[in-house]
């Protein structure tokens, strides 16, 4: 089951890397149309995967750490393969490269940022795809940290309503018993005065 997992895994991470290749900037406009069909393809794909899986996580009663982990990789792969789509429908329009467009925009913003796009432009394929793979995988991880967390401080936050809740009570219970010590005094100085009265008359 786990390597039928990774299997999985494995293919849909390839068929993400493929996606987010480097966009042919002169192929003809309807073969941009037919990859833009296919990454809506790989897109319904991976979200009814991500549906069946939390179907499969809610039906349990603890959810693993893998399981987890698996549906933030599914969720970091539908943003990355919408982030394809957007990318090829901004060539599909203005036939520009989506980084030179980008930078068009704010010229001379940020000169170092030109640069490390020029040089990840210049990246061969195989080496795109690592680098892909590399971030990828850390923005899984760092999803996955981050939920973790989430999952803690939710864990204690009702850790602490929880004991405020007990505050509470304690609190209602010492005025209520506050309130019966005085009714007791009241009433055992009530039979103080009277018997002291009932002497008195004697």
């Amino acid at each position: 089951e786990v390597s039928e997992r990774e299997a999985k895994k494995g293919l849909d991470l390839a068929r993400v890397e493929r996606a987010l290749g480097n966009p042919p900037g002169e192929e003809e406009d309807e073969l941009q149309r037919e990859e833009i069909d296919t990454l809506r393809n790989v897109r319904e794909d991976l979200i009814l995967k991500r549906q069946t899986l939390d179907r499969e996580a809610s039906q349990s009663a603890t959810v693993s750490f893998s399981e987890e982990r698996r549906l933030v990789e599914l969720d970091e792969a539908v943003e990355a393969v919408d982030r394809a789509i957007e990318i090829k429908n901004g060539i599909l329009c203005s036939r520009e490269d989506p980084f030179r467009s980008r930078d068009s925009k704010f010229p001379g913003a940020d000169a170092e940022e030109g640069s490390l796009l020029s040089g990840l432009l210049r990246l061969a394929p195989s080496e795109c795809k690592a680098l892909l793979r590399s971030y990828f995988l850390k923005v899984v991880d760092l999803r996955t940290d981050f939920r973790g967390q989430e999952a803690h401080l939710l864990e204690l936050e009702n850790q602490l309503e929880e004991q405020s809740r007990y505050v509470q009570e304690l609190s209602t219970a010492l005025h209520a018993a506050n309130i019966e010590k005085e009714r007791r005094v009241i009433l055992i100085q009530k039979e103080y005065e009277d018997r002291i009265a009932s002497l008195l008359t004697q």
